[in-house]
């Protein structure tokens, strides 16, 4: 119980620290992405807010991955390994030792994945919902606006019913060829659409094709709509992600059986990479603690893109949800306690008769 005990707390200090980070680092990337599309800081700070525990329930098992490689790690480089070994520990032994953090490592992460992220998700839709309403009805001030850094320039004589009805508009959209085209209509709206992209809809208008300063064509229309600013704000479809498991199975579609499958599929690869990370901790003194690192994150980043492909596969229907949600896990697990079993027969492929 004393070596259990010592061995938790190592794991825990090296799993909180590790998760800490990543999550620093994720949430830091997070913020400046929904503080460059979103008007409002406090709506990035909402977002932001609401989507940590997904991310929290998707880095736990990267956290508790390493640590467990970490941990053993040290204890191999110290020598300390080779003394409880050879004091009769076996390395199943030390897999029954690291069960009890695994099993409650699993359970958080797949409370969150469940439970907690589906029903935050719900919430970020119904404010983002909101937001949305209140910025395509927010009232546009006439004069020269400037979207995308200055490469669309829209020009707003009029404003009315809101921001929602301009009138006399002149718009300077800068095409992927280094042209412009100018749009002059007496009437238009703008709008955005579900992905958060901000429109501007001219009616009875004439656009002008202008290359190097020269008119190349001239067109008349009745109705134009213009892409003026990619992102304008977050976009806000209420997706599969909003529903609850019982619901996911309910809709039986591809998208929502593939995020069926990726919310069991986070929690299980605790125990996957767990037992992975047993085998590839042992190093010896003069390799040091970090000396499996790099083939450590070979794995990790070899099954999180399997996972991330037979996810695709589900939603594309190419893949059955039973072989998609248990193949996977199944084979990298068979893999780890063959190692572990090979470690354990003193690095030699031998049956116990």
């Amino acid at each position: 119980m004393i070596l259990a005990r010592y061995l938790w707390r190592e794991l825990g200090n090296v799993a909180l620290a590790t998760t800490i980070v990543l999550l620093l680092i994720l949430v830091s990337i997070m913020l400046v992405r929904y503080l460059h599309i979103a008007d409002s800081f406090m709506i990035a700070i909402k977002i932001s807010a609401l989507r940590l525990p997904y991310y929290l329930g998707m880095l736990m098992p990267v956290g508790f991955f390493f640590a467990v490689l970490l941990a053993l790690g040290r204890f191999f480089a110290e020598s300390e390994m080779v003394i409880l070994f050879s004091s009769g520990m076996s390395w199943w032994h030390l897999v029954r030792l690291l069960l009890l953090p695994m099993g409650v490592v699993m359970a958080i992460v797949g409370l969150i994945t469940t439970f907690v992220s589906p029903a935050l998700e719900r919430v970020q839709a119904d404010i983002m919902q909101q937001y949305r309403q209140q910025a395509a009805s927010a009232i546009v001030q006439p004069g020269l606006i400037r979207f995308n850094h200055g490469q669309n320039v829209v020009y707003l004589k009029n404003v009315t019913a809101g921001g929602q009805e301009i009138s006399e508009v002149e718009a300077v959209l800068r095409n992927d060829d280094g042209s412009e085209s100018i749009y002059v209509a007496p009437r238009a709206s703008q709008y955005y659409n579900a992905a958060g992209d901000r429109y501007i809809r001219l009616f009875a208008g004439q656009r002008y094709d202008v290359k190097d300063g020269v008119v190349s064509a001239s067109i008349r229309f009745k109705e134009y709509t213009a892409l003026i600013q990619k992102h304008g704000i977050i976009g806000t479809d209420r997706d599969v992600g909003t529903l609850s498991m019982r619901k996911l199975l309910v809709n039986g579609s591809s998208e929502a059986l593939a995020e069926f499958e990726w919310r069991i599929a986070i929690p299980l690869a605790v125990l996957v990479l767990g037992l992975l990370a047993i085998p590839l901790s042992n190093v010896g003194p003069r390799q040091g603690r970090y000396g499996r690192l790099f083939p450590a994150v070979l794995v990790f980043a070899v099954y999180f893109n399997i996972l991330a492909i037979i996810r695709n596969e589900v939603e594309s229907g190419d893949l059955s949800m039973g072989l998609g949600l248990f193949a996977a896990p199944l084979i990298f697990s068979v893999m780890g306690l063959l190692f572990i079993h090979y470690r354990n027969q003193g690095g030699r492929w031998r049956m116990k008769s």
